[in-house]
C-alpha cells in the first residue's frame, strides 16, 4: 500500500510538512544562499502557509481553523518586519498549540469533549453502528465518559505544556538551534500523549464495540418482531366489528418478550482500571 494512502501518514503529513518547511527554508536560504535570518525564516513561513491557502482553494471552502492559522500567519510576518525578531516566525507555531490545549482543558469540564469531535471519525470510519454505539456510551456510560474526559485532559495539558517549552527554547537557545530544538515539545509530546492514552483507549474500544453489537441485536430483533405482527393480524372485512375484533386476536400468536438493551452501564462490562 502507498505511503500516500495510509490514512494515519494522511492525516499527519499537513503537520509534518508545515514543521519542516520553516527550518528547510532556513538552513538553506540562510546558510546556503546567506540570506539573513528574517528572510529564510519567513519564506519557510510562507511556503506552509501558501500550502493551506492552496488546499482551501482547492476544496474551495475555508473553515475556521486554516483560516484562524492564515491570520496568524499574517500578523506574525507584520510584526517581524516591525520588531525585526525572526523568533517571532518561530514562536507563532505555539499559538495553536497552546489555544487548542486550552480549549481541550476547558471542555473536559464543561459540555462535550473536543476529543469527542477529533476521534469520533477515525474510530467509528463512517460506520453508522459504531457511530450510534459512541454516542449510546458517551450518554449513558458513566465509566466511559469519565475515561474520556481523562483523556481529554491529558491531550489538553498535553498540548499546553509543549507550546510553553517551544516558546521557552526558542528565546533561550541561539536561532540556529531554535529552528529544530523548538519542534522537540512538539513532537517529543505527541509521542508521550500517544503511548499514554493506547492502554487508556482499551476499555474504550471494548465498550464501543460491546455497546454497538448490543443496540443492533435489539434493532433486528424489534423488526422481526414488528414483522411477525403485522403479518398475522387478519383483515376482518367481512361480518361485524365484534366478530372481526375476536378473529382478529384468536389470529395473533403469542410473541415472545424481547430483551431490552439496559441504556446505563449494566449494558457494557468492559474493565475500567481505576475508574
Amino acid at each position: 500500500m502507498s505511503l500516500v494512502h495510509n490514512p494515519r501518514l494522511r492525516a499527519t503529513l499537513p503537520l509534518l510538512l508545515d514543521m519542516a518547511a520553516p527550518a528547510v527554508g532556513f538552513f538553506l536560504l540562510h546558510f546556503l544562499f546567506g540570506l539573513s535570518p528574517v528572510v529564510a525564516l519567513t519564506a519557510g513561513a510562507v511556503v506552509a502557509g501558501a500550502r493551506t491557502l492552496y488546499r482551501s482553494v482547492r476544496e474551495r471552502r475555508l473553515s475556521a481553523f486554516p483560516a484562524m492559522m492564515l491570520l496568524i500567519l499574517a500578523a506574525t510576518l507584520l510584526l517581524v518586519f516591525v520588531t525585526g525578531d525572526p523568533r517571532l516566525l518561530l514562536a507563532k507555531s505555539a499559538v495553536i498549540p497552546a489555544l487548542g490545549g486550552a480549549y481541550g482543558i476547558l471542555t473536559t469540564f464543561f459540555g462535550r469533549t473536543v476529543l469527542n469531535d477529533v476521534v469520533t471519525p477515525f474510530v467509528t470510519k463512517g460506520d453508522e453502528r459504531l457511530t450510534a454505539g459512541w454516542e449510546d456510551c458517551w450518554e449513558n456510560d458513566a465509566a466511559f465518559a469519565r475515561r474520556l474526559r481523562l483523556i481529554n485532559l491529558l491531550w489538553g495539558i498535553g498540548f499546553l505544556t509543549s507550546a510553553v517549552l517551544r516558546v521557552v527554547i526558542v528565546y533561550n537557545v541561539p536561532l540556529a538551534v531554535a529552528v529544530v530544538a523548538g519542534q522537540v515539545p512538539t513532537l517529543g509530546g505527541l509521542v508521550i500523549l500517544i503511548l499514554v492514552t493506547r492502554p487508556l483507549s482499551a476499555p474504550l474500544l471494548t465498550a464501543l464495540h460491546t455497546r454497538a453489537a448490543a443496540v443492533q441485536a435489539a434493532g433486528a430483533a424489534g423488526a422481526t418482531v414488528s414483522g411477525v405482527a403485522g403479518d398475522a393480524v387478519p383483515a376482518g372485512s367481512a361480518g361485524t366489528a365484534e366478530r372481526d375484533t375476536r378473529e382478529s386476536q384468536a389470529a395473533v400468536p403469542t410473541v415472545p418478550t424481547v430483551p431490552t438493551v439496559p441504556a446505563g452501564p449494566a449494558a457494557v462490562a468492559p474493565a475500567w482500571p481505576g475508574a
